[in-house]
């Protein structure tokens, strides 16, 4: 097996032994792994070639599959796997240097990979990851679900995974679009918020109140008692009474 850096370059994308031996390198029982899946891809997992590569997805989820996340690194630090909010001690809080997954988001981002055939699926398999959390903003705002919501037909089935592990981006980014408001699972997607409260900035969005959805929208929000204190509160009333529903 040959060692990673000269796994790293154009030329040696074209050895018989290129993809195992890369393979070979991120899936190691140690944090060499990571190591080598976040050199992988930045350095040349986005290379025409590389994408073209037959085991390119192989090689894409295997990088998604070396992260650790903080259960795994709180094992090695207290022996047992605690959640986030019992590192009393804080001892893992510099758990995402053990991740990956801000690394394929970022390869997932760029242009020269979003043509393979299984980049929506690698997409889901890095969104259903469970450390992505921690590394959503190159996922959700900036580079993958734009592509997405242009390009995909099944654009709506990632939106699930953006509220699990990011409401916010979904409300502020996503909602006022029209292709979100006009879907007809919308209000299944936002009853079961817990709070409306960080829907009001969304609901007294211009293009959201110009919506024909936008009745069901604000009496669904209005509804909370908690957004009564919100700051933006007295835009959403005095939308509600322009309206003749308050």
């Amino acid at each position: 097996m040959k060692e990673l850096e000269q796994l790293l370059t154009a030329s040696a994308i074209q050895d018989a032994n290129w993809a195992s031996d890369l393979l070979a390198h991120m899936t190691t029982d140690d944090d060499d792994a990571v190591e080598a899946a976040n050199e992988a891809c930045s350095a040349i997992l986005a290379h025409p070639d590389a994408i073209a590569h037959p085991r390119w997805p192989e090689l894409v989820e295997a990088a998604i599959n070396a992260s650790r996340d903080f259960e795994d690194v709180a094992e090695e630090v207290y022996g047992e796997r605690i959640s986030f909010e019992d590192d009393e001690g804080g001892l893992c809080q510099g758990f995402d240097g053990y991740s990956t997954t801000y690394s394929v988001a970022l390869l997932l981002g760029e242009k020269t990979t979003r043509a393979h055939p299984q980049w929506f699926d690698l997409v889901l398999a890095l969104m259903d990851f469970s450390d992505c959390s921690e590394h959503q903003a190159p996922v959700v705002e900036e580079t993958i679900l734009p592509a997405i919501l242009d390009n995909y037909p099944q654009w709506d089935q990632l939106i699930p995974h953006v509220l699990e592990f990011d409401a916010h981006t979904f409300i502020g980014d996503l909602l006022p679009l029209p292709q979100v408001l006009s879907h007809p699972d919308l209000m299944q997607w936002v009853e079961p918020l817990t709070s409306y409260r960080m829907m009001v900035d969304a609901v007294v969005h211009p293009d959201v109140a110009a919506h024909e959805r936008w009745r069901e929208l604000a009496l669904l929000v209005n509804g909370d008692p908690s957004i009564r204190s919100y700051s933006e509160y007295p835009a959403l009333q005095k939308l509600l009474q322009e309206r003749g529903l308050e």
